[in-house]
């Protein structure tokens, strides 16, 4: 899948890749993900260098429980610690 990403005044094209299933324990819990790799084709953070992996959730709120990537300045990892759904509105 492809979609738009808009940074410093202009559109980057990113590929969006499914990678595989993966259940993922993180402080907010437990939770199956689907984990994803954008790719970007430019980016001044990641210069295309790098690999960054998504994981979501894999239900109806596609929510991010962790983030993992090497960038320019070393690496970083990202996972959730807590969440709230907020309530579905009637109608």
């Amino acid at each position: 899948m492809y979609i738009d990403n808009h940074t410093d005044r202009k559109n980057y094209p990113i590929e969006v890749k499914v990678r595989r299933r993966e259940t993922v324990r993180v402080q907010a819990g437990t939770f199956d993900c689907l984990l994803l790799e954008p790719v970007l084709r430019t980016s001044a953070i990641f210069e295309n260098k790098g690999r960054l992996f998504i994981w979501v959730t894999d239900d109806q709120y596609k929510m991010p429980v962790k983030m993992k990537s090497k960038v320019v300045v070393g690496s970083f990892t990202a996972e959730l610690k807590e969440y709230t759904l907020g309530k579905v509105p009637k109608g």
